[in-house]
């Protein structure tokens, strides 16, 4: 084809363009919409983005919600069960295990003393208690606002909680790794633990039936 008929080709093109164009704009005029010169199977709608919103709200709260804890039928309020839930969590620690403590060590009694200078719901010993008032962890601040009020449940729970960690923490760094072991050494420390006495964790899993709610 000669540089000449293509000349003449395009600009017949474009010519035909220009007029579907035109008489697009002439129909758009009179119908005073664009939506009534779309074929009538090409439908789209905008969605409802208030609906969206509330939807992909409703959403991250599903996603991040805090599972509700399962209560037992312990002398404690649902509260306290909350917190030593938390605080056992905290610690790398068995909540379960902490209330059938509680049974043990005080039958749940928060003012219970032992003629062994123990004190609380789960009997501090008053002699070395010091050592787990300020750990640098996010409980410390609580711990010293009550004064480590060991008749205060949740400082009780937290101070007991940071022994037994201890206690976890010694026993599997040689080996023992079940939680009768660091319980045993909770009671009465690691070289009774070495004697193979585990009259303490015993009573701890067998004293008490715990029941949820």
């Amino acid at each position: 084809m000669s540089h000449k008929k293509r000349m003449a080709l395009v600009l017949k093109t474009f010519t035909v363009v220009c007029v579907l164009v035109a008489i697009a704009l002439i129909v758009i005029s009179v119908n005073g919409n664009v939506e009534a010169t779309l074929p009538n199977v090409i439908e789209f709608k905008f969605p409802n983005l208030s609906q969206l919103a509330v939807e992909e709200a409703n959403n991250v709260v599903s996603s991040q919600q805090v599972e509700v804890g399962e209560y037992y039928n312990i002398p404690i309020s649902e509260e306290l069960q909350d917190f030593t839930r938390e605080v056992s969590n905290y610690y790398g620690l068995n909540h379960e295990t902490m209330f059938k403590m509680m049974y043990t060590e005080s039958r749940f009694n928060p003012n219970s003393v032992s003629s062994t200078n123990d004190h609380g719901i789960l009997q501090i010993n008053a002699n070395w208690y010091s050592s787990y008032i300020s750990v640098g962890d996010q409980y410390d601040k609580y711990v010293e606002s009550t004064g480590a009020d060991l008749y205060d449940v949740k400082t009780n729970v937290i101070i007991s909680a940071r022994e037994l960690s201890y206690w976890k923490s010694v026993c599997t760094s040689r080996g023992y790794m079940d939680e009768s072991d660091y319980l045993d050494c909770y009671n009465k420390g690691f070289s009774y633990f070495q004697t193979g006495n585990k009259s303490y964790s015993s009573r701890v899993y067998n004293d008490y039936d715990l029941q949820r709610v």
